[in-house]
């Protein structure tokens, strides 16, 4: 046996017996904007995300380490935009920082990066108009040197018509820029891709915008020299590869308004089109479909951002010819597309998919097969295109060189986890029984692991006819035997599916009624439970009772069962018997003059009163007679009290204290109703009293409960022509108190008028409507001396003049 046969030998076994290589999609939370991805020299990947993020990743998809470009001199990172394999290991990373915190005033910065994640150096490489999306790539030769391309935008306020200019820079191994230089077309003309060739030369791609909407390539020497430039009217180029053989495959969008037709186009090493394909597909709603060169020249697209509810493929593959040759859909339901698509080192496929319920980092075999997620085959018609290169004018000069800035890293994390969303969260319906009775209820609902966006049943025959919104319809019954076909349409992102079953109705008894839980009041109360409905055969109640209809008195749960063959329905009612609630408000009673009466209806238990004129509390105060009545209620059952309340007035009052003459005689009464007694000072008496006495009259009058006390003061007094008064002998001005002024005095007195006279009958003092003199004549003080007074006087109703003397004493 040869050498050579047991290598063959021993290369076939091992290969038969190799470990597959890994694949994976994961779900990575807590972070946002995937953009970018690489794979290094150690096999490990690492994703630049739209926020200036990078995370870094094993070659099995274990999360490794994050890092967090921040603040340099100025303010924040917006966009790492683009990721190169650096030789020895680690990764190159391009990143913008904003000045002014807008898209025309940036630090473009290219960073070595070591495979820690640490900065080894980094270099401005353009300041100015730095646009975000897709116009800023890099690309690497063998040596170490990099190359990127970058936009230089119009000046803010300028003519927009003005063209704007391709920046190139190259930086050497060592991180120091060795020049820059501008490449100004006819037109607003974007870089989408820059790759490096395998003859040393540089091939950028784009499309023109607004007024100009086409395709071009742009070639240039290794020291950024223009070799020659193509425009394309009907393509719009956004990513490219080079094929084995030298050719290059691009993909593009045709002209015209989102979303556009995608397309493929193979051209070689000239720009001459070898073949051009139009996808006959749901139209990429984004302007960035990817590519990438897979073993043996085929071409992989990576299909970004379709329509949410159209299925399309995420990935596609055609043969280096442009025939169709499989494509593949990640999600069963919904479209997040890839981005960012590369093939790896073991000659499988990772791309970058976006989710708005979280991001995937998705790694596939070389003919897109996902192990632990498996991927829907899907059918891509293709049909031929034809665009012919125009020649493109560039005007090359050399560009000024940025001014220095830098970033830093810092460490951050995130959570990644596997993640397949290819098993549809509904796969049927699942019925409780396949058999059941009329107007059973039927216990339909969904079967499957998740639940969809949408729900629409539909029951022929069944109440509801139909029900939307929900897995599982709540009280569905057939009323009809018979077969029933039962009918559900759901939705799950672009996935709609219809599930139809059917169960069999037989016939059987209508649902019975008993009718709601109730309470009898009263021991002697029944009520009767009639449990007759359509259909039914024989009853079974719970106690025994075999009857559709009976009377009950006692308390209990009542069940009956109704059947037909073998169907059966049933109903409860509870029975409660209550006694009737003891209401008292005591008897009739008296209500003294203006005293207020609390009558209480208060029963345990009770749950709301309700009086006859509207009051509903257990209390309430009374003030006036009448008739007063009230209800309690407890549990359906009630009980009333009643009670007459008589008002009792008080007596009019006696007369206020008074002065009589000696013998004038005092009549008292205790009104029209003296109630059951009177007694005067003590003494029982009628309702009159006569009292020729002096001193204290005490009266009570008693009625029921009652008692109405009145006092009067009586005093008695020598009278002068039936006035009983005081009048002084004499008085003096000038001396005390007591004795200063002369005054009449007398219970109930009024001196209407008063003239005092000297003793020669000359008045000196006339007073009206006062009983007093103050020895004042004419302004001054009278003479010592006798004067006479004379009064007009009113008292008790009499009416007359009265005279006398006094003494002014000085």
């Amino acid at each position: 046996m040869s050498y050579r046969f047991l290598l063959l030998f021993a290369l076939a076994v091992g290969a038969r017996y190799a470990p597959a290589q890994p694949t994976f999609q994961k779900q990575l939370d807590g972070v946002t904007g995937l953009f970018c991805l690489e794979q290094t020299a150690d096999n490990s990947y690492w994703i630049g995300t739209f926020l200036g993020k990078l995370l870094h990743f094993d070659a099995n998809g274990q999360w490794l380490n994050g890092i967090q470009i921040r603040r340099g001199d100025t303010t924040t990172t917006r966009f790492v935009y683009d990721l190169e394999r650096a030789p020895g290991g680690g990764v190159f990373a391009l990143y913008d920082r904003s000045n002014q915190n807008t898209a025309l005033d940036d630090h473009l910065i290219l960073a070595r990066l070591d495979a820690a994640g640490q900065a080894l150096w980094q270099t401005s490489v353009y300041f100015g108009e730095v646009q975000h999306w897709a116009h800023n790539r890099l690309t690497t030769d063998p040596e170490g040197n990099v190359f990127i391309s970058s936009v230089r935008l119009n000046p803010t306020g300028s003519n927009l018509g003005e063209p704007n200019r391709i920046i190139l820079s190259k930086v050497n191994a060592a991180g120091v820029l060795q020049w820059t230089k501008s490449y100004r077309g006819g037109g607003l003309n974007y870089p989408r891709a820059l790759h490096r060739l395998s003859d040393g030369t540089l091939l950028i791609c784009g499309n023109g915008q607004l007024s100009a909407s086409y395709g071009f390539l742009l070639r240039l020497s290794p020291d950024g020299q223009l070799i020659w430039s193509r425009r394309y009217d009907h393509l719009l180029f956004k990513a490219f590869a080079e094929l084995p053989d030298g050719s290059w495959a691009l993909a593009a969008t045709e002209p015209g308004p989102l979303p556009q037709t995608t397309a493929v186009v193979r051209v070689d090493t000239q720009g001459q089109v070898l073949w051009a394909r139009r996808l006959l597909l749901p139209n990429a709603l984004n302007w960035i479909p990817g590519l990438a060169a897979g073993p043996g020249g085929k071409i992989l697209l990576f299909n970004y951002e379709t329509p949410a509810a159209v299925p399309s493929p995420d990935l596609i593959c055609l043969s280096a010819a442009g025939d169709f040759m499989w494509a593949r859909r990640y999600d069963a339901c919904f479209n997040p597309g890839i981005s960012a698509g590369i093939v790896t080192a073991d000659g499988g496929i990772a791309g970058l998919r976006f989710r708005a319920a979280g991001h995937l980092f998705l790694k596939t075999d070389a003919n897109g097969v996902c192990a632990t997620c498996p991927g829907q085959a899907v059918q891509v018609a293709l049909e031929p295109i034809a665009d012919q290169p125009l020649p493109l004018t560039w005007e090359p000069a050399d560009w000024p060189l940025p001014v220095k800035a830098d970033a830093d890293f810092l460490p951050f994390s995130i959570t990644a986890g596997n993640y397949c969303g290819q098993e549809k969260p509904v796969d049927g319906i699942s019925l409780g029984v396949d058999t059941l009775c009329t107007y059973q209820t039927a216990g339909v609902q969904t079967s499957g692991p998740g639940q969809a966006d949408q729900y629409h049943w539909a029951f022929a025959g069944g109440t509801p006819a139909q029900f939307s919104g929900n897995p599982a319809p709540p009280g569905l019954f057939f009323s009809t035997p018979g077969p029933a076909t039962i009918r559900l349409e759901t939705a799950f992102g672009y996935c709609r599916d219809t599930f139809t079953d059917t169960v069999f109705v037989r016939p059987g008894p209508a649902p019975v009624r008993l009718g709601p839980d109730t309470t009898l009041c009263g021991l002697a109360a029944r009520i009767t439970l009639n449990a007759t409905t359509a259909g039914a055969t024989a009853y079974q109640w719970n106690d025994g009772a075999t009857g559709p209809v009976r009377e009950v008195a006692q308390p209990n749960t009542y069940i009956v069962e109704a059947r037909a063959s073998a169907c059966t329905v049933s109903d409860t009612i509870r029975v409660d018997v209550q006694e009737q609630l003891p209401v008292s408000l005591g008897p009739d009673t008296l209500l003294c003059d203006a005293d207020t009466l609390w009558l209480d209806a208060f029963v345990p238990g009770a749950e709301h009163y309700r009086w006859n004129d509207g009051l509903e509390t257990p209390r309430r105060p009374v003030t006036s007679s009448g008739f007063y009545a009230v209800t309690a209620y407890r549990a359906g059952c009630s009980g009333a009290g009643f009670i007459r309340v008589e008002l009792f007035p008080r007596p009019p009052a006696l007369p206020a204290d008074t002065v009589l003459c000696a013998d004038e005689p005092l009549l008292l009464s205790a009104g029209e109703n003296p109630g059951d007694a009177v007694f005067w000072n003590g003494q029982a008496g009628f309702s009159t009293f006569a009292y020729a006495g002096a001193g204290l009259v005490r009266r009570m009058v008693k009625y029921g409960h009652c008692r109405f006390e009145d006092t009067l003061a009586v005093h008695r007094a020598p009278c002068t022509k039936g006035f009983a008064l005081f009048a002084p002998n004499a008085f003096a001005p000038d001396g005390n108190a007591e004795n200063a002024v002369f005054e009449l005095s007398g219970a109930g007195l009024d001196v209407l008028e008063l003239l005092l006279f000297d003793r020669w009958g000359n008045r000196v003092a006339v007073e009206k409507n006062t009983a007093r003199w103050d020895g004042i004549s004419k302004g001054k003080p009278a003479a010592p001396g006798v004067y006479t007074w004379l009064a007009r006087l009113r008292q008790r109703h009499r009416e007359g003049w009265l005279s006398g003397e006094v003494l002014l004493l000085r």
